[in-house]
């Protein structure tokens, strides 16, 4: 008679946002996905019965929650939550199994008031036939890091633009 291998289920946590993943950051008032990959062994699947979500502090509002019942290894169960007030918050999962040995996981994140962006322009002087050099900066007066900024500059009537040289120097925008 051989030993029966036991179920058990591991579980990592991960936090997404705006299209961005694995984040450690994450800004007041956006949707955040709190994903959990699932690892089983000794078996195809486990029953969850209560995944015991929880983040603290308590000052964050909870959107959708995972499903409770049967998982498997592919299974992706997902949090959605927006945090109300900048800080740094423990999400963490204890989950209830039936008839396996199932680990939870915690993340930290840090919350983040959103970026500011602000732009100011050269002054420009347009002469019939004349070439002008218009420059502009964006900068970012937030806590958070913007992501995926695209500056561009619209021509006024009857005026053609012809790119030249481009000098882009980041800081905390991303």
């Amino acid at each position: 008679v051989g030993n029966a291998l036991a179920v058990s289920m591991d579980s990592t946590l991960s936090a997404s946002q705006d299209g961005y993943s694995n984040l450690a950051q994450v800004v007041v008032g956006r949707t955040t996905t709190i994903e959990a990959t699932l690892s089983i062994t000794g078996g195809d699947s486990v029953t969850v019965n209560n995944w015991n979500f929880q983040i603290t502090p308590d000052s964050y509002t909870l959107q959708s929650q995972a499903s409770v019942g049967t998982v498997t290894s592919s299974s992706k169960p997902t949090w959605t939550v927006i945090f109300n007030q900048p800080g740094t918050y423990t999400v963490s999962i204890s989950p209830s199994c039936s008839a396996a040995t199932c680990n939870g996981d915690s993340l930290t994140l840090e919350a983040q008031n959103p970026p500011v962006l602000t732009v100011t322009t050269s002054s420009v002087t347009l002469n019939g036939g004349s070439s002008v050099v218009v420059s502009f900066t964006v900068k970012n007066t937030g806590e958070a890091t913007a992501k995926g900024v695209t500056a561009s500059i619209t021509t006024p009537s009857g005026v053609s633009a012809t790119p030249a040289t481009q000098t882009v120097t980041e800081s905390g925008l991303a």
